[in-house]
């Protein structure tokens, strides 16, 4: 004999496919979109630096401070991120992203891309990087 009694099976509605949600829609787009920049920058700047000064130690220099942040921020980014608002560290890192990439494009558009240029937005753009993909998770 039991004497609990037994509640009847309760109904759900039926969720929207991902495919039709307009919020998850836009995570996944900017998701796309800032690994797309991240790893296109992460081959141009290099190359830049060759096909500018034709030096292949000034394109180590750079592709050694985009992957700088991994070492030296990764870690404090982890301990800020749990502590920042996720959504809005996101769209900062994006922004940051984006002004990097623009003063580049700006520098070279004025014919005077230089190497610590290049080093520094390779190693800020690389930490915006790491924040946000910590923020993601």
């Amino acid at each position: 004999m039991s004497s609990a009694r037994e509640s009847p099976p309760q109904e759900h509605a039926p969720t929207a496919p991902l495919r039709k949600n307009r919020d998850f829609l836009k995570l996944w787009t900017g998701a796309g979109m800032s690994i797309l920049g991240a790893r296109v920058s992460a081959v141009a700047y290099p190359l830049l630096m060759v096909w500018q000064n034709g030096s292949p130690v000034d394109a180590g220099l750079v592709g050694f401070a985009a992957l700088l942040p991994v070492l030296l921020v990764q870690l404090p980014a982890g301990v800020l991120v749990d502590r920042w608002d996720r959504r809005r560290t996101m769209i900062v890192c994006d922004l940051v992203g984006i002004l990097t990439m623009g003063s580049v494009g700006i520098t070279l558009l004025a014919g005077d891309v230089g190497l610590p240029h290049l080093m520094a937005a390779a190693f800020v753009e690389g930490g915006a990087a790491i924040f946000y993909r910590l923020s993601e998770r």
